[in-house]
């Protein structure tokens, strides 16, 4: 038996092949709508629908007394409850609480009790809730219909975000996924996204540039790409050395971003806000006489214009003016207007003489240094960028003949995102893909020089870590002299300049270890290049992820010492044994030798200890998101234990309406009341109108067991009823197949002794024997008797007593006397034994081309065999030669 611990390599080999054929949860979030897509094995790639079969939802979430919704139910009421809806939460990812973001609903900020950003509170609740959990809420909506369209667990996501976002953004989303429920298996550049989505079905012989302009609810950006399709070796990783198999270089597509422009003020939300602006100044005018709204009253009616000023907006983009009409809007009065396209876009007069809308193409072609000439085309993304005036500043920034008018986008982020997913799982198989992004900021690492002086200031180094526009999935090694441990920082440059990159520093990094290594080595060795053991150099190695996330990989410490000293050597040994993956060790033991020269200079390499601590907005600990995550699963309690409620109190009521209509006295010839004795009628009259009147008063708060319980004492009563009416109609059938049983039995017999005279006759053996015929007889007859009695005794039972002849036991005793017969018809007839009669027994002579006859007596069957002689043994023996031809 294998031991526990032998036993935990399979286990953990188990659960990797599940994790391996896990499902990939793809979701575009964005700032007004989320988008949902599956990616499983045999599956193709779709979107998930909502429970209104609707192909995307509203990115907002929110209470309506104690029943917390999703999208559009939760849209539905923020008029009505707008200090409990929470729409537009993208923004708030990640920022501080001093930072400019703003909602658009009157919704209750305050601050983190723990973190310096912004959290919600919600009055119904009487909860906080910070940003991370009401978006970790949204996800856990999303995984729940991916679980209910897979048919099992979905742990594993990709989420898209702006390319814009920074390390603070993204750190938040991977927050509120994890707080969710979910593992983050990637985060997806939206332009990305899309420009996977355009790949997908097409090849490029030749290289081409396309623009990805995403003009959405909040921000708007563009993404520069280029897509190339041509042959590539696969990498030398996966072949083997002594392979001699000639490798056939295979086509893959480098999606690659050169570019990057955005406006993280700007989108189609700004203009339903003119819009809202226009039509609030209207409503003050006409219906306040010039005053100011005020009050609940004047809030709701302030959502209410927020509404139809999105409708509005769609409208204008395809009309040049729009009816508005809202029934009591403000004090029970309806309100109604027009508003046309040339009043917007006189509103937004600012945007236009600013090209706030090209800008961002612009910024785009500029970090990629290219020109409009060498676009091959722009993709249009977002539903602002439908709108005429947004569509006009295209026009001008890039050229009307480039904007790509057979191109499909709508969900083209999410299909992106999920392909893309595909691609970097081995148990997809799709076509090969190589995606190279790139970051836009500029990140430093900033320390203290070391100072050899003692009075002198200290001087803050800045080093150039990544620069605006540099590829992301990089390493880079950074090399500095230290006498010590020592902290780094690692930060965007010049974020005063953009309130994007508000607060600057990404994440402080505490080196130790050096100064031990220091001391320890300069104490037990008599190097003279003790000066330089003592002024070590520091080598870091930073990594920006294929994310976008900037960490520390790993520190390591670089000493120039003899390699003649002993007292370094023995030092080293120990200092260093059992280094990371063998790497960089020296291990020294006595009497070996190391391979190097006497008195030779050499490097030796120590590990150093990195510790990393939260910047200006630190990541959430471990702790707290499991505290989050704890709250979310307990209001998802609550939510099941309340649904559950809801349907035992439904059916519970459902059944007592069925009864009174059962119980009707019109209903007296029915059905029920044939089945039903005047006792049993009686129960259910007395309890189904004291459960009727017991849910009118207390039923309204009963727990759901005793709803339950209720329901399962009526039920009780009535189940014989109904059984008794169950087992008439299905009795006449049982009857007639039993009847069909008994009479193939008869003719069975019969048959079988026709057939059994027969061969007697003809002196062939019997295929049944006596016995066997009379047990079954017996069989037949015990049935035919058991199943008079029980029939003529149903005929005389009144209907409303239970079933003395049930079709469940006459079924069985049918079907078993039906095998029974069966297995004997299936039974193949003997075969009479055929007579041997003597014969001669001719023998061959082993040796080649000769034969003898064999003298003695002649052998029957009955006599055993004699032994075989060998051809030496034969020629011995008495009998006589050959007559000198064969016998065959």
């Amino acid at each position: 038996m294998l031991s526990p611990r032998a036993l935990l390599p399979l286990l953990a080999l188990l659960l990797q092949f599940h994790s391996a054929f896990a499902s990939i949860l793809a979701i575009d979030y964005g700032s007004e709508f989320t988008k949902i897509s599956l990616v499983k094995p045999g599956v193709p790639i779709d979107l998930v629908l909502n429970k209104d079969s609707k192909r995307k939802v509203g990115s907002v979430v929110g209470w309506k007394k104690d029943e917390r919704l999703f999208g559009g139910e939760a849209s539905a009421v923020s008029g009505r409850f707008p200090h409990d809806s929470f729409p537009y939460l993208k923004p708030h990812l990640g920022a501080p609480f001093e930072s400019n973001t703003t909602t658009l609903f009157p919704t209750v900020l305050t601050p983190h009790s723990s973190r310096p950003t912004l959290s919600f509170s919600s009055p119904t609740t009487k909860e906080i809730w910070s940003v991370e959990e009401l978006i970790g809420m949204q996800f856990s909506y999303a995984r729940q219909l991916a679980e209910d369209l897979a048919g099992e667990r979905v742990t594993d996501a990709i989420v898209t975000v702006p390319g814009w976002f920074t390390q603070f953004h993204r750190e938040a989303v991977i927050d509120a996924l994890e707080i969710g429920g979910l593992k983050s298996v990637g985060l997806i550049n939206d332009g990305t996204a899309v420009g996977m989505n355009f790949a997908m079905t097409r090849q490029f012989p030749t290289k081409e540039y396309h623009l990805i302009y995403d003009s959405g609810s909040l921000s708007t950006s563009v993404t520069l790409l280029s897509f190339h399709t041509y042959p590539v070796v696969p990498h030398s990783s996966l072949l083997t050395k002594s392979s001699k198999i000639k490798v056939k270089p295979v086509n893959t597509t480098h999606v690659e971003v050169h570019g990057l422009g955005y406006d993280t003020e700007l989108g189609g939300t700004h203009l339903d806000l003119l819009i809202k602006n226009i039509l609030v100044a209207q409503v003050e005018e006409k219906m306040l006489g010039g005053q100011k709204g005020e009050g609940k009253e004047w809030e709701r009616a302030l959502g209410k214009l927020g509404k139809e000023a999105a409708r509005v907006k769609g409208i204008l983009s395809a009309n040049s003016d729009a009816a508005v009409g809202i029934e009591s809007l403000y004090d029970d009065r309806d309100f109604r207007t027009r508003i046309s396209r040339e009043e917007l876009e006189l509103a937004a007069q600012d945007l236009i003489t600013t090209n706030r809308f090209g800008q961002p193409i612009l910024d785009a072609l500029e970090m990629a240094n290219m020109t409009a000439a060498d676009i091959n085309s722009l993709i249009l993304f977002g539903g602002n960028s439908r709108v005429p005036m947004v569509q006009a500043a295209i026009k001008a920034a890039i050229g009307e003949d480039k904007i790509a008018q057979n191109v499909n986008t709508d969900e083209g982020a999410v299909l992106g995102a999920a392909f893309y997913g595909a691609t970097q799982s081995r148990q997809f198989k799709t076509k090969d893909y190589k995606v190279t992004d790139i970051q836009p900021y500029d990140i430093q690492l900033s320390y203290v020089a070391e100072s050899n002086k003692e009075e002198s200031e200290p001087r803050t180094v800045h080093m150039s870590l990544f620069r605006r526009g540099s590829k992301t999935n990089v390493k880079k090694v950074f090399s500095m002299v230290r006498k010590g441990d020592f902290e780094l920082q690692i930060s965007y440059k010049n974020s005063e300049e953009s309130t994007v990159l508000l607060p600057s520093e990404i994440s402080t990094v505490s080196i130790t270890g050096l100064s031990d290594a220091i001391q320890n080595l300069t104490n037990s060795t008599t190097d003279p290049n003790a000066d330089a053991i003592a002024n070590p150099l520091v080598r870091l190695t930073v990594e920006i992820s294929d994310a976008g996330l900037v960490h520390v990989v790993d520190a390591t410490g670089v000493f120039a010492v003899d390699s003649a000293k002993e007292g370094s050597k023995g030092w080293l040994k120990g200092l260093f044994k059992g280094g990371k993956d063998g790497k960089d060790e020296l291990e020294v033991g006595e009497g070996e030798k190391t391979g190097e020269t006497e008195g030779e200079i050499v490097e030796k390499l120590v590990p150093l200890k990195v510790k990393v601590s939260g910047g200006a907005i630190p990541k959430w600990t471990a702790e707290q998101k499991k505290e989050a995550r704890s709250r979310l699963l307990s209001i998802d309690a609550l939510e099941i234990a309340r649904r559950q409620r809801e349907e035992a109190f439904n059916r519970l009521e459902g059944y007592m309406y069925r009864l009174r209509d059962l119980l009707a006295p019109e209903k007296e010839g029915s059905i029920f009341f044939q089945f039903s004795t005047p006792e049993e009628r009686e129960l259910l009259r007395t309890g189904q109108s004291d459960t009727l009147e017991w849910l009118s008063e207390d039923g309204w708060d009963a727990p759901t067991k005793e709803l339950i319980e209720r329901r399962t004492q009526l039920e009780n009563i009535e189940h014989p009823v109904q059984f008794r009416n169950t087992e008439a109609v299905k009795r006449a059938k049982s009857i007639e197949d039993f009847r069909a049983a008994l009479w193939a039995g008869r003719a069975f017999l019969a048959d079988a002794q026709t057939n059994n005279t027969a061969d007697v006759s003809a002196d062939r053996p019997a295929k049944y024997s006596e016995s066997e015929l009379n047990d079954v007889r017996v069989h037949l007859a015990g049935l035919e008797e058991w199943f008079g009695a029980k029939l003529d005794e149903q005929h005389n039972r009144p209907a409303h007593l239970d079933p003395v002849l049930l079709t469940k036991e006459v079924d069985s005793k049918g079907i078993d006397f039906q095998d029974k017969v069966m297995k004997m018809i299936r039974r193949k007839p003997p075969v009479k034994k055929p007579v041997v009669k003597a014969k001669k027994e001719e023998g061959k002579n082993e040796t080649k081309n000769e034969t003898k006859k064999e003298t003695g007596e002649e052998k029957t069957e009955k006599e055993e065999p004699t032994e075989a002689k060998s051809a030496d043994e034969e020629e011995g023996s008495n009998s006589k030669p050959s007559a000198g031809h064969d016998e065959l």
